[in-house]
């Protein structure tokens, strides 16, 4: 984590700060070390945080403080704020961010923070800005950024280009590699990927002829492949992509060129934007690459793993019926899906903050809206979440998988504090077991160390 100018723990000593509720997140994980001389207590929602430091803070009139990772998780502490801000109590809300080269990028996770409490916080600190000598009123807004970057990074320049200079920059490329984020089918722009023989990666959202077309089949190639330098160009086709590929082009590749092809903002602080439709497609005379996708057997590696999340995912894919609508939640299940995305299935995801709030009643949502069978596959966590949206019937042709390991353990495959993983030993079955909809929930207890040697053997 790189340093930022506002003290954090020193101001929190200073207005008398003895609790902390902690939400987890990769984004402000960091921060548990500014916490270490605080009560710390662990949360996983938002919401239910701001309103327990809340009660907190009626008890004892001292502040306490809620702090979030970036996103939508911030946006839960409002209706709290809003609260505290109508009764003069001293809540503090403490968002981590994204670097600023990100700001207005639309990077994974990545909203406007700064401003989002409006005038229902009476003192906002920045940590870009130098430290403020002023009296602070409650609620009090702190929004950190925080940079993960394994080196350093230049500052955010993002150059707007026409198709002819598109063209120029792809013309020097040895080895390009398209990537596929948009829903939309861009057929002649498939068909010169097709006749030009580069790589194509198509996320699990793309057309199914996008994911025909694809020379590599998953996320981990292409993850592999780009730490081997093997691809000189990017090129971006749709909105910001959900494969952490994109992070990596952020935080540990910025040397590699970047053009996007969309009218949404790149996704990174850097890159090349395309500001018109694509035109004047040059002739292919000979193909320039091979295939550098690998084979791979999944069923192989379920077979071995029988507990892990890569069978249990399996297993809700072969019960999902071709015509079968498919909901995916944020996290894990989205990314598991790559694995399974070539199917005649439509798939759903809310990409947009990717958030894991209200997971449940957008299913749900979907769900009423049409005759057709809606999957909805998320974690434990996420179930829990949103857990009220199951209080009264369900639609009909609903079906919810809930993939529980009993934790974030996203959190330990990218090496996070066990502290944040707030791991559970709940008996969801049972809580199910009351609801009028049980018969339509189904959860996969997964083996946690099947998962972890499954994934390290990819």
């Amino acid at each position: 984590m790189k340093n930022y100018k506002f003290n954090l723990k020193q101001t929190l000593k200073n207005l008398g700060v003895e609790q902390v509720y902690f939400c987890s997140g990769a984004r402000n994980a960091s921060l548990l070390n500014e916490f270490a001389e605080f009560e710390v207590t662990h949360m996983f929602q938002e919401e239910q945080a701001s309103f327990m430091a809340l009660g907190s803070c009626k008890i004892t009139d001292k502040p306490v403080v809620v702090c979030t990772t970036s996103g939508t998780a911030v946006a839960q502490c409002l209706p709290a704020v809003i609260e505290a801000y109508h009764t003069h109590q001293k809540l503090i809300i403490i968002s981590a961010d994204r670097p600023l080269r990100l700001k207005g990028s639309w990077a994974p996770q990545t909203i406007e923070q700064t401003g989002l409490f409006s005038h229902f916080v009476r003192t906002e600190i920045n940590s870009n800005t130098e430290e403020k000598n002023e009296d602070i009123q409650f609620p009090l807004h702190i929004n950190i950024h925080i940079d993960d970057a394994s080196i350093d990074i230049p500052e955010a320049t993002v150059i707007d280009i026409n198709s002819q200079e598109f063209w120029s920059i792809y013309a020097k490329a040895k080895h390009p590699v398209f990537l596929y984020s948009d829903h939309k089918v861009h057929t002649e722009l498939l068909n010169f990927i097709e006749n030009s023989g580069d790589d194509l990666f198509a996320e699990v959202l793309s057309p199914k002829g996008a994911k025909n077309m694809a020379t590599i089949n998953y996320e981990f190639e292409l993850v592999k492949k780009l730490k081997e330098h093997t691809f000189d160009l990017v090129v971006k086709i749709g909105p910001t992509p959900i494969s952490k590929v994109w992070r990596l082009l952020d935080n540990t590749f910025p040397d590699i060129p970047i053009v996007s092809l969309s009218v949404d903002p790149v996704g990174l602080g850097r890159g090349f934007r395309l500001k018109e439709t694509l035109k004047d497609f040059p002739q292919i005379n000979q193909k320039k690459n091979g295939k550098v996708g690998e084979t791979f057997e999944l069923g192989e590696l379920c077979q071995k793993f029988p507990l892990s999340e890569f069978s249990f995912h399996q297993k809700i894919y072969q019960s999902v019926g071709k015509q079968d609508l498919i909901f995916l939640g944020n996290s894990m299940p989205i990314r598991y899906a790559d694995f399974f995305k070539n199917r005649q299935n439509e798939f759903f995801a809310s990409r947009g903050a990717s958030g894991i709030d209200g997971q449940i009643a957008t299913a749900i949502g979907m769900a009423r809206q049409t005759t057709r069978m809606v999957h909805l596959i998320i974690g434990d966590l996420t179930f829990l979440y949103d857990f009220s949206s199951l209080i009264n019937l369900l639609p009909p042709n609903l079906k919810i998988h809930v993939i529980n390991n009993r934790g974030g353990r996203i959190f330990e495959r990218i090496k996070m504090p066990k502290e944040i993983l707030n791991v559970h030993d709940l008996p969801l079955e049972k809580y199910i077991h009351e609801l009028p909809c049980r018969n339509q929930i189904t959860v996969y207890t997964c083996d946690n160390e099947q998962t972890r040697r499954a994934w390290e053997s990819l």
